[in-house]
């Protein structure tokens, strides 16, 4: 189940967000290919918002299934993300 509890401006600031983040998403691309991306939570109070996501792909290093879930915080400021918490990630250890 998605759930999306957010107004116009804010959809447009993440939009904007996500894409500067490119560089983390260029480290898990290095590691795991055929990722999906699953956007289970999303919603928002005022200037916070929270989602979680699962993912799932195969590792390039030993072409075995992994998927993991994280949860991001984010507080938006002028229409920009200005504070960012991310929990979670994939375990390539």
């Amino acid at each position: 189940m998605t759930i999306f509890v957010l107004t116009d401006e804010q959809r447009s600031s993440l939009a904007a967000v996500f894409h500067e983040l490119k560089a983390v998403g260029q480290f898990v691309v290095g590691a795991i290919r055929d990722i999906s991306i699953n956007i289970d939570h999303m919603v928002s109070q005022d200037a916070l918002v929270a989602d979680r996501i699962t993912a799932r792909g195969i590792r390039r290093d030993t072409g075995e299934p992994i998927s993991w879930t994280e949860n991001h915080f984010y507080r938006l400021s002028d229409g920009k993300i200005s504070e960012w918490w991310p929990e979670g990630g994939p375990a390539l250890g």
